[in-house]
């Protein structure tokens, strides 16, 4: 019988994303000095989210993964995972995803497990020959949000010529390409929220069609 679910890994993500958003965009004092020194700080702690955000994205993917990989789990559709045949042959989930986790990055030509890339996370699963590797597929899709958030993580937290027109190309996307990173994210919506909420949104989303 299934004794752990994908739902709680769902959960955990989902609770820890909104929270994300909660402390997105402070208000800013209007007196002074503090109306010109909170600013910077407001817009750099906004950036650093995406940080966490792709953190966040990438833990949930590798934690259904293993699970699912160790079976013994419940899907959030109400499906029980058995385990892989690979887990079996080498001796543990564990040994598995990192068998075939490692052989997936060499073939992608990754230094490490990209686990925050929807194409090496649905290779693995079908590497690992996982009865839901066919779900893996919904963490994929367009507008392709998890590479906007790599892209966007990887100019602010290396601001050089080399990542300036991934982030570009992001910004591009949305109708803005000389935004500052901050003021990207501010970006109004429809339904009145702002482009990062609609990135926490859109990967909850996924994560969830991905656990059913």
């Amino acid at each position: 019988m299934a004794t752990a679910t994908l739902q709680e890994v769902l959960t955990k993500f989902v609770e820890r994303t909104t929270e994300l958003t909660r402390g997105a965009d402070p208000p800013i004092p209007t007196h002074a000095p503090y109306n010109v020194s909170c600013p910077p700080v407001h817009d750099a702690a906004h950036e650093i989210l995406v940080v966490r955000l792709q953190t966040l994205w990438g833990e949930f993917s590798r934690e259904i993964l293993y699970l699912s990989c160790q079976g013994g789990v419940m899907t959030v559709g109400g499906i029980s995972l058995q385990p892989t045949p690979k887990a079996s042959e080498l001796g543990s989930a564990k040994a598995a995803l990192n068998e075939t986790s490692k052989r997936i990055r060499v073939e992608m030509g990754r230094v490490n497990p990209p686990w925050h890339d929807p194409e090496f996370i649905v290779r693995v699963a079908q590497g690992l020959e996982l009865e839901n590797a066919a779900r893996f597929e919904e963490l994929t899709g367009t507008p392709p949000v998890p590479r906007y958030v790599t892209s966007f993580r990887n100019y602010i937290v290396h601001r050089h010529d080399r990542n300036l027109p991934d982030y570009q190309y992001v910004a591009a996307a949305y109708g803005n390409p000389l935004a500052k990173p901050a003021q990207l994210l501010r970006t109004g919506r429809t339904g009145g929220i702002t482009l990062f909420d609609e990135w926490v949104r859109t990967l909850q989303v996924r994560a969830e069609r991905a656990s059913m």
